[in-house]
């Protein structure tokens, strides 16, 4: 989920209001501030990458 997060950092905003979670409590677990964040936080996290997959220089993108 982290790599999620580094890879999308432009992202952040819009995953914020997709996902429902404070953008200030998803920077601070993105930039590893906060190094316990709740279950269901990184649960929704997770959930929202498993449905939008973030495509990197190093992952092709699928067509």
């Amino acid at each position: 989920m982290l790599r999620n997060l580094d890879a999308a950092k432009g992202a952040w905003p819009e995953i914020s209001r997709q996902c429902g979670i404070p953008y200030q409590t998803l920077t601070k677990i993105a930039l590893r501030i906060h190094r316990d964040p709740r279950v269901s936080t990184v649960q929704t996290l997770y959930d929202h990458f498993s449905d939008h997959p973030v495509v990197t220089a190093t992952q092709p993108a699928v067509h």
